[in-house]
């Protein structure tokens, strides 16, 4: 990201987000994916392996914000939380989503806040 502002266009302020969906499935392995919060729908996504897609969003100053994601490969399939207010806002402002076939990866800081890593935060419902 170019900018150096906080709140500049390219890079996110204190109360913003950048959430990203990428499919690592595998080649051959398409994902659907279908995101929203309470008041955004972010619409159908069908996925190739490896395409991604992100937008943005400010959090609430209440607190509330949420955005949960349904998604669907082959015969399996399930919801789950991508941003919580709650759970996220000191985690991550860059909200990365690997999607693979063992579960739903986000890459955050570790629970001691010492460095980021790809923590599996979804498994597959079978």
């Amino acid at each position: 990201m170019a900018g150096t502002e906080q709140g500049s266009k390219d890079e996110p302020g204190i109360m913003s987000v950048i959430l990203r969906i990428q499919n690592d499935l595998g080649p051959g392995i398409k994902l659907h994916s279908h995101c929203r919060s309470g008041d955004t729908d972010i619409g159908n996504h069908e996925l190739d392996y490896s395409q991604k897609y992100e937008w943005s969003f400010n959090n609430s100053w209440l607190g509330t914000t949420l955005f949960w994601c349904s998604m669907k490969w082959n015969n399996m399939q399930g919801s789950f939380d991508v941003y919580s207010f709650k759970r996220d806002f000191a985690k991550c402002v860059y909200c990365y989503w690997s999607i693979r076939q063992d579960g739903a990866y986000c890459y955050r800081l570790t629970p001691d806040i010492t460095k980021f890593t790809w923590q599996l935060m979804y498994t597959w419902k079978k």
